[in-house]
């Protein structure tokens, strides 16, 4: 037995996705354990972004099978029907002993992560040496996008190369690990959740603007009463002498005072009145 051939996958060379695309598509892949001791995989693939792979990572016992689901999202609109997809899975295994095997995975991922370091490091350094001491084995999957089960079946359309998807105009990208997550959840928001605080400030500041015309039309109130007063108190016909009558000019002066408290006072009121009316 080569390092190649002491796991298996089902199936083994090809995932395929039947479309529409419309909604998440979900194809299940089998890692079967060949090896005498225990082995750990990982689910590696070059389109994160556009997967999920539940589990991505486990432990198989010798002579057990370990179902992986792989999910693709959905997509807005289905590729072109001669669309060739060039996405790709890296399946990688490595021999464990029983100890790991049997312990709680908070307890297993350090040492599971020095023994992918040291396997990785070794394949990168000696690639013949990891293959002849079973260091670590691998296994590339190609993506195949299927037509819709009700498609008329007729001889396949000659490839286009040129068509592609907007998302794979760029080189493939380099093999990464894709990290599981749960399907992300759609969030909505209401106008009146998003855009809250911001009235709510409006509407704080216009309560201030307006406490503050109150109490300049309150001032300019008492100023009118005092000169009103004052006035009631001089007779009209007050003869101007002495160091006590007021002057003529200084009598016209507070006639005019009079009048433009009054106007200044409506014209606030009328601020006061349309602001209420536009924040209550």
């Amino acid at each position: 037995m080569d390092s190649s051939t002491f796991f298996a996958l089902d199936p083994d060379r090809d995932l395929e996705f039947r479309r529409p695309f419309s909604a998440v598509v979900k194809q299940s892949l089998s890692v079967t354990n060949l090896h005498s001791a225990p082995i750990a995989f990982k689910v590696k693939t070059t389109a994160p972004k556009q997967y999920c792979v539940r589990p991505n990572s486990g432990r198989v016992r010798p002579g057990q099978s370990v179902e992986v689901h792989v999910l693709l999202q959905a997509m807005r609109e289905d590729p072109p029907p001669d669309f060739k997809c060039k996405d790709k899975f890296l399946v990688q295994c490595i021999p464990i002993n029983n100890d790991v095997m049997g312990m709680l995975p908070d307890d297993a991922a350090p040492f599971l992560q020095d023994l992918w370091t040291t396997a990785e490091n070794l394949k990168k350094s000696n690639p013949d040496a990891a293959a002849r001491s079973f260091a670590m084995a691998e296994r590339k999957l190609r993506v195949n996008y299927l037509p819709p089960l009700d498609a008329n079946s007729q001889s396949p359309p000659q490839l286009n190369k040129s068509a592609t998807l907007t998302t794979t105009n760029k080189p493939p990208s380099p093999v990464e690990e894709f990290h599981a997550a749960p399907l992300p959840r759609a969030t909505f928001h209401t106008p009146q959740q998003t855009f809250k605080p911001d009235t709510d400030r409006e509407v704080r500041d216009a309560k201030e603007q307006i406490k503050k015309l109150q109490a300049t039309i309150e001032a300019y109130r008492s100023e009118v009463e005092r000169l009103s007063s004052i006035r009631q108190r001089r007779s009209p016909d007050e003869k101007v002498s002495g160091t006590n009558a007021i002057p003529l000019s200084s009598a016209t002066a507070l006639a005019q005072n009079q009048v433009l408290p009054i106007q200044v006072v409506a014209i606030l009121c009328i601020i006061a009145f349309l602001l209420g009316a536009t924040f209550f």
